[in-house]
């Protein structure tokens, strides 16, 4: 994630300074290298309304004192409520926090979590333009709570996912029903497809995302929001800017 630190108040519960205990109410193994964590809080309040696309800081509670000061930022993964939060974690190889709240953390459990932070947001308003919500790999997580936000409220939303293959992938299920339900336009890459992996079945499109591909398949008068590791934003970013897309109508983060 950035290091913007920005806390948006919204809705009824004003924000709390620093970390507040949350339970873990629910743990998930979505893939074999992604779960997801609802969390809600200790004291049985309400949450400060998140904005789509804004994350959370999360510590935990540990006899480790090392561990104890390790503090990481995760996308928040669901619509935005004041009853709980989700977020959708990737494993890391050598990461220390992804792989203690896997082993370590389990339903029930008490994480220390921060009020809603971030710019990279959805702007609702501008509902006359087409919106173009595209993630790569785990930064998925904050576009898709900017399509949860907006899904069935409004016409003409593009939603393009590019991830390796299953085995790395998130509530992709859910995003190919609001597909066949007409609710969005949807767009499914697969960089790596696994053998057993069908193009047109399991996903739309084997290889990466290309300026050529969004030029013919997305519309450039549209309002982009897109997150991923540095390579995926870069492309995109570069090829929006190359097609004569505003910068304006152009919002990322890297992830």
């Amino acid at each position: 994630m950035n290091k913007v630190q920005v806390v948006e108040a919204q809705g009824t519960v004003e924000p709390w300074k620093g970390f507040k205990d949350f339970t873990v109410k629910k743990k998930v193994i979505e893939s074999e290298e992604i779960f997801t964590l609802y969390l809600e809080p200790t004291d049985g309040g309400k949450v400060v309304l998140p904005k789509a696309g804004q994350f959370i800081g999360i510590k935990v509670k540990s006899e480790d004192e090392e561990m104890k000061k390790v503090i990481r930022m995760y996308s928040l993964s669901m619509k935005p409520n004041e009853d709980y939060y989700r977020v959708s974690i990737k494993l890391v190889e050598g990461g220390k926090m992804t792989n203690y709240l896997l082993n370590n953390i389990n339903e029930g459990d008490i994480l220390e979590v921060t009020p809603p932070k971030g710019l990279f947001t959805l702007n609702k308003e501008k509902v006359d333009k087409p919106l173009i919500l595209l993630g790569g790999g785990i930064g998925v997580t904050p576009v898709l709570s900017m399509l949860y936000d907006v899904v069935g409220t409004r016409d003409n939303v593009h939603f393009v996912y590019s991830l390796r293959n299953m085995k790395v992938e998130c509530f992709l299920k859910e995003i190919k029903d609001y597909r066949e339900k007409g609710l969005i336009n949807a767009n499914i890459f697969f960089t790596r497809p696994l053998e057993n992996e069908v193009e047109g079945k399991d996903f739309d499109r084997k290889g990466r995302i290309t300026k050529e591909w969004i030029a013919e398949n997305l519309p450039l008068d549209g309002e982009f929001y897109f997150c991923g590791n540095k390579g995926f934003t870069e492309l995109v970013q570069n090829s929006l800017l190359e097609l004569g897309v505003e910068k304006d109508n152009i919002h990322f983060e890297f992830f």
